[in-house]
């Protein structure tokens, strides 16, 4: 986990920061508006246990087998020195499933860009031990690791459906999927999600979508889907009648996405499956409330 020196790679924080600011803005209004969107109006029914973090530096790294066990140990030592220290850093650790069991997920969750630049002054001014115990660590986890990559990502509520974090507190399990919108296909694609959000709050489906997007500067957009889950059974259930309620026009438009499997506009789409692990992590009592037995198991 890399988050000292992510913000040096950031090149106008400024921008960043502006841009999340106005995304947030964006869902405010559109949940104060009067709407007849039925997900923003059970939203604002049935508000979340948890809300959903704004911000999140996802983390995917490649380990090959035969280093997995030092790197894990890696991730536990740095874990320790957080404690140790009583550093405050919020991480949700994943080893990925078949067919992606050589990679990890850690998903650093922020309340915003200010709790980020924050988390950097503060580790700036820990003791020198600290930084030099936990710079070694990270130094030696690159090393076991054959692949990084790291993306700065914003919730998007206005994409998401039953985004209530309580559930990924009860998950054992993470689907992730990540949509690549070719410049200029953005509107297609979110046009595609809010209509299989409303199919899916007509039909009465109990589930649950976290939708963030990529800050970057590139021509394409990326989208990050996080669905939780309870088991593999929830995996192999039966997709739900979601077009039950729809009338022709809608139903044909559902016929169409689930043909294609994918939704309108996306160039690329890369499904992933992840186990969540407790000694991977660093989460709020709050957030580990929800599930204690799983998230504070005694060693």
């Amino acid at each position: 986990m890399h988050y000292p020196t992510l913000l040096k790679s950031i090149s106008n924080f400024a921008i960043l920061a502006a841009v999340l600011a106005a995304a947030c803005s964006s869902s405010r209004a559109q949940s104060a508006a009067p709407s007849q969107n039925p997900t923003t109006q059970a939203a604002a029914a049935s508000p979340p246990a948890m809300e959903a973090p704004p911000v999140l530096w996802i983390e995917r790294q490649t380990v090959p087998r035969a280093n997995q066990a030092a790197f894990i140990d890696t991730i536990h030592k740095q874990l320790e020195q957080f404690q140790e220290h009583q550093v405050v850093f919020r991480v949700l650790g994943l080893a990925g499933a078949a067919p992606s069991m050589d990679e990890f997920l850690f998903l650093i969750h922020f309340k915003s860009f200010a709790e980020m630049d924050e988390y950097e002054r503060k580790n700036a001014a820990m003791p020198a031990e600290f930084q030099k115990t936990m710079q070694e660590l990270v130094d030696q986890e690159l090393k076991l690791s054959q692949s990084h990559q790291i993306i700065a990502a914003v919730f998007r509520a206005d994409l998401s459906y039953g985004a209530d974090a309580a559930a990924v507190a009860r998950a054992r399990l993470l689907w992730t999927c990540q949509f690549i919108v070719p410049a200029g296909h953005v509107p297609e694609f979110e046009s595609d999600v809010h209509f299989l959000s409303d199919a899916y709050q007509k039909a009465g489906v109990d589930d649950h979508y976290f939708m963030y997007q990529e800050l970057a500067g590139a021509e394409s957009q990326t989208f990050i889907v996080l669905h939780p889950m309870k088991s593999l059974a929830d995996w192999d259930k039966p997709a739900p009648d979601v077009g039950k309620n729809l009338d022709d026009a809608g139903k044909f438009r559902l016929a169409h996405i689930w043909k294609d499997e994918t939704l309108q506009g996306a160039g690329i789409s890369v499904d992933r499956l992840y186990v969540l692990r407790p000694d991977l992590s660093q989460t709020s009592d709050q957030f580990a409330a929800f599930d204690p037995e799983f998230w504070r198991a005694k060693k």
